[in-house]
């Protein structure tokens, strides 16, 4: 059987008592040109599939995903921080209500 005309896959397996084997029928090129980020506010959070080719801050992020960081307090994985922070793969961005207390 000839494979000249398949795409290419990546093949990734993790074993306990067999083998699994996970195949992804996304191009190899393709899973490494993009990155995954969450990005939004407490019950809109969008997932967004971005290009991995360039450097995305907070703020181009947000933007994509159609919000405003204005009067909120900006999160990425838990930890504050500003809008021209780089994001990398697999993080979330939510924006917060600044609390206002004692």
């Amino acid at each position: 059987m000839s494979t000249q005309n398949k795409p290419n896959t990546t093949n990734s397996g993790t074993s306990t008592e067999g083998t699994k084997l996970v195949i992804s029928k996304t191009p190899v090129a393709e899973q490494a040109a993009s990155i995954t980020v969450n990005a939004g506010v407490a019950g809109n959070i969008k997932k967004l599939v971005l290009d991995g080719g360039k450097s995305w801050t907070v703020r181009e992020v947000l933007q994509t995903a159609g919000f405003d960081s204005n009067g909120y307090e900006i999160r990425m994985s838990g930890e504050p921080v500003k809008d021209d922070a780089i994001v990398t793969d697999g993080r979330t961005i939510l924006l917060l209500r600044p609390v206002v207390g004692n």
